[in-house]
């Protein structure tokens, strides 16, 4: 049996927030803008 451990108070989940910080503005379109696999996709945003 796994022990019980709450998610929100491990290491992991601290760097999930801070990566999220990070990210909240970020576009989707933008991820992908310099992506030179699509650019053979057609694709709008």
């Amino acid at each position: 049996m796994f022990p019980k451990i709450n998610p929100a108070e491990t290491s992991a989940w601290e760097a999930l927030i801070v990566h999220q910080t990070q990210m909240k503005k970020v576009q989707l379109k933008d991820l992908f803008k310099n992506d030179s696999h699509l650019k053979m996709v057609k694709y709008r945003f």
